[in-house]
């Protein structure tokens, strides 16, 4: 399975997603749930990192690492 992220925001909110401090995404959400599972990832080790920036410019960071191999899913 690939990453993904799940969160909540009480405003309209524009999400940054960054993975390994390169900006790959930006989406602006509304009010409510939300996820981000259309996750461009890299073989290996990294770091995913979304950055919720509210209207009054207040940022929440939510950092996950992975570690992606397609060698995990053979039989």
């Amino acid at each position: 399975p690939l990453p993904a992220f799940y969160g909540e925001v009480t405003a309209p909110t524009t999400l940054d997603l960054f993975i390994n401090g390169f900006k790959t995404d930006s989406m602006a959400v509304g009010p409510g749930p939300f996820v981000i599972n259309d996750i461009p990832m890299i073989s290996g080790a990294g770091e995913a990192t979304v950055i919720a920036t509210d209207a009054q410019g207040r940022q929440t960071v939510m950092t996950s690492p992975f570690f992606l191999s397609s060698d995990l899913l053979k039989t």
